[in-house]
């Protein structure tokens, strides 16, 4: 897992930069108010996640974009 810059919950910090495999990958959360996108650096996007909020598993969307950066590394 990687490890996100919001201790006390599981929901990512917009603006939140990963290293994975030599790429960086940004995280922006609340688009579309429920949803995390994903950029590689250099500005393509990889999509949009659902964050999984509102009585649902918050953990659920981190993992999905873990997934995502997984994939496109």
């Amino acid at each position: 897992m990687f490890t996100f810059e919001n201790p006390n919950t599981p929901i990512i910090v917009s603006g939140t930069t990963v290293s994975h495999n030599g790429k960086n990958f940004i995280i922006t959360a609340g688009v579309l108010q429920y949803f995390y996108n994903v950029k590689i650096d250099g500005g393509r996007n990889l999509g949009l996640v659902y964050m999984g909020g509102h009585g649902h598993d918050w953990q659920a969307g981190v993992d999905a974009v873990e997934t995502l950066i997984r994939a496109a590394a």
